[in-house]
């Protein structure tokens, strides 16, 4: 008898690379970003002396990615007290 046939060789799982977008093909209409920035520049914090403290926020280290319907961001938040209370 003829000798078993020998089992498939194994296909190699091709390694996925990144993709290049390119943003015309997703935003048709012309947009500006101005690109990351906080919700609010200030934040007041009542103390318990009823004074108010005044602390900036800035962002800074941000990520930005591109998706097909979106342009998302995330960044870490510097806060620094401004001098004075009121």
């Amino acid at each position: 008898p003829p000798p078993p046939p020998h089992p498939p060789t194994p296909t190699p799982t091709p390694t996925p690379t990144p993709e290049i977008l390119f943003l015309e093909d997703y935003f048709k209409e012309p947009f500006t970003f101005d690109g990351p920035k906080s919700y609010k520049s200030s934040v007041n914090i009542n103390m318990p002396d009823s004074t108010v403290k005044i602390i900036n926020l800035q962002p800074f280290d941000c990520e930005i990615k591109v998706t097909p319907k979106a342009i998302k961001t995330s960044c870490d938040i510097k806060a620094e007290s401004k001098t004075g209370v009121r």
